[in-house]
């Protein structure tokens, strides 16, 4: 299965707010991600939001790399693959594997969401520019037996942005 996923995200802002459009074969999920809770559409613009509260583990986290790079260095030499570059931009490219216990230093959510699809580590490379933000990354694991790559490419950095919920209809 192919899953593509375009957002816009505010990291850094303490609750990860922002815009996504998740295609899965010929279904289109759109989220929105506020401070206070999650909104998901799948019908298209002529559906209804449906709203989930937070707190609970957001979308919006697995896409946050911010802490993983540290994480990568502390595994030593072998995690510095040298510089490159990716879309024109200089990056430092790191690489290596995280079992549980690294990811618990990412964080308890890292930790938890990994165990509870049943992964017990992932292996990612993670390009980062000279401002220390993830440019591409590259996860590999294995979800229930199954072989899982998910690719991020990151672009467009500004200031955060102000992201306002959609209008839910109750029925």
């Amino acid at each position: 299965m192919n899953i593509t996923v375009t957002a816009r995200q505010n990291f850094n802002t303490g609750i990860p707010t922002g815009r996504q459009e998740r295609k899965s074969g010929d279904t289109t999920r759109e989220v929105v991600i506020t401070a206070d809770a999650q909104y998901h559409r799948i019908d298209g613009p002529g559906g209804s939001w449906r709203k989930i509260p937070i707190p609970m583990p957001s979308i919006a986290t697995e896409f946050d790399l911010t802490g993983y790079a540290p994480v990568l260095l502390s595994l030593g030499p072998a995690a510095r693959k040298g510089m490159e570059t990716r879309d024109g931009v200089p990056v430092h490219h790191l690489s290596g594997h995280l079992d549980l216990d690294h990811l618990a230093k990412v964080s308890a959510l890292a930790r938890y969401d990994a165990e509870s699809d049943g992964v017990t580590g992932i292996d990612l490379d993670q390009w980062i520019d000279a401002q220390g933000r993830t440019r591409y990354a590259e996860k590999r694991m294995v979800v229930d037996g199954t072989p899982v790559v998910l690719t991020m490419a990151f672009s467009d950095y500004g200031p955060p942005e102000t992201i306002d919920p959609p209008t839910v209809t109750i029925v």
